[in-house]
């Protein structure tokens, strides 16, 4: 975590249900633009959408960010 994002909180939280695995992280800091990491981002999408999953990114300025990933748990094997 970046460390001018000022975050004083960070939260993860793992889903698991019987057809779906969700990774959601939030933080409290300022908010993030996504556009300095949007080569990463689609990069991630991409990966995740291969695998039949996907990955949102909710960033609120003065508020923080929350990303969420979810796979298939039959791309787990």
């Amino acid at each position: 975590m970046e460390r001018q994002r000022r975050a004083r909180t960070v939260s993860l939280a793992l889903t698991v249900s019987r057809s779906m695995l969700r990774l959601t992280v939030s933080d409290d800091g300022l908010g993030v633009s996504a556009e300095p990491y949007e080569l990463r981002l689609k990069t991630r999408r991409v990966e995740l959408a291969a695998l039949g999953g996907g990955m949102t990114v909710n960033a609120v300025s003065g508020e923080g960010t929350t990303v969420s990933a979810t796979v298939p748990r039959r791309a787990l094997g």
